[in-house]
């Protein structure tokens, strides 16, 4: 898969994602900002998470027995 085409489906998906927290958050609430703001927030904790999971995983070294 192209670098082009894997950034693409990045992008693509987290906008999917993203509309999917605000329509959640909107039908719970009713509130377009509560829904506008809780979005960007999970997307930002989300990629701090995620660059927090990719450290550690880089410091696990695994048996190469463990074929993961």
């Amino acid at each position: 898969m192209s670098l082009k085409r894997k950034l693409l489906k990045s992008l693509t998906w987290r906008v999917i994602a993203s509309l999917t927290t605000l329509t959640i958050v909107y039908i719970i609430s009713g509130e377009i900002k509560i829904a506008g703001l809780i979005t960007i927030m999970e997307s930002v904790f989300k990629m701090i998470i995620y660059y927090l999971h990719e450290t550690v995983w880089e410091k696990i070294e695994l048996n190469k027995e463990d074929n993961v």
